[in-house]
């Protein structure tokens, strides 16, 4: 949260809370207001702090294996799949967005906004 409030300023991650708040997933909410997706914003903190970029996993860009479905009907078969259920996280709606995570960042956004806020009336 500090990287990207200090990086983008606090209009650009409230827009992104906003963002996650209508229902959007983690990465098409960065995706939207930032130009990024997890893994890009990783490798843009990583890069701020003098770390090598990290690699997409072969889990992130690996299809699935043929479904009955897609055996049945070949012309499906060249499209890109989603991972497995397994493979997937927890997810309390169906667009893949962990709520867990959601809560975890909002918290954060809290605790931060109200450092920010306390820093601002220490210095007037």
């Amino acid at each position: 949260i500090k990287f990207l409030v200090d990086t983008y300023g606090p209009d650009k991650f409230a827009e992104l809370l906003k963002t996650f708040k209508d229902g959007s997933t983690a990465d098409k909410a960065f995706q939207t207001e930032y130009g990024f997706d997890q893994l890009g914003l990783e490798n843009a903190w990583r890069a701020s702090v003098g770390l090598a970029p990290r690699a997409a996993s072969a889990a992130s860009t690996a299809t699935a294996a043929p479904t009955q479905d897609t055996r049945a009907n070949p012309t499906t078969a060249s499209k890109p799949k989603t991972p497995p259920a397994a493979a997937q996280p927890a997810s309390s709606s169906s667009g893949g967005t962990s709520t867990i995570a959601i809560v975890i960042i909002v918290a954060l956004a809290g605790i931060l906004l109200a450092v920010i806020a306390g820093a601002v009336l220490v210095v007037r």
